[in-house]
């Protein structure tokens, strides 16, 4: 499977000028949902480079204190993933209740981070560009061309479930014994 990436969104059409912003409507939740998801689909490599500048100004601000974080935080994901691999119990409680490991690691990782006492620096540097990523995506009105993309990217993928479709049902029809008129043609020509 082919993965692209999205291009990167101008400056001027993410934040300056061509921008539009307007609070949400707080009263139809769907339809702040969609406009957060197709700003997320749309503006997704901004977002992310977005994301790796406001990490790094942070990290440049405090270096140590991010390092001590990061650091502290691999260790624990680390132990958990040695104990996960190593014992068939660990794995088993993984498998069985990954939200509690997830909150369990977390909170063992915030308690490492308070005890180095970098608490405040590692936790902006981590929720900062998740805060401005969603707070973007919230504000940010979609423009025509954001529309007719989406509504292009809709049609290709509808278009690429028929074809799926279709190409099943062919599939079927040869296994039961059904022969399309394309294999059948092309049986003639064969022999």
């Amino acid at each position: 499977m082919d993965v692209q990436i999205a291009p990167l969104r101008s400056l001027d059409d993410f934040i300056l000028v061509q921008s539009r912003f307007q609070l949400p409507d707080l009263q139809n939740p769907e339809k702040w949902v969609n406009r957060i998801v197709n700003n997320l689909l749309y503006y997704q490599s901004n977002y992310i480079l977005s994301g790796l500048i406001i990490f790094s100004l942070v990290t440049l601000g405090n270096p140590h204190h991010m390092l001590y974080g990061i650091i502290a935080m691999s260790l624990v994901f680390g132990l958990m993933y040695y104990s996960a691999s190593n014992h068939h119990q660990v794995a088993e409680f993984k498998r069985d209740h990954p939200f509690l490991v997830m909150l369990g690691s977390l909170s063992a990782g915030y308690f490492f981070i308070l005890q180095i006492g970098c608490v405040s620096v590692f936790m902006f540097g981590v929720g900062l560009p998740f805060m401005f990523t969603i707070l973007h995506s919230s504000l940010r009105l979609r423009n025509i061309k954001n529309k007719v993309l989406v509504y292009i990217y809709y049609i290709a993928v509808l278009r690429i479930r028929s074809i799926l479709i279709r190409l099943r049902c062919k599939i079927y029809d040869f296994d039961a014994g059904f022969t399309p008129t394309i294999y059948k043609e092309a049986g003639r020509r064969q022999e």
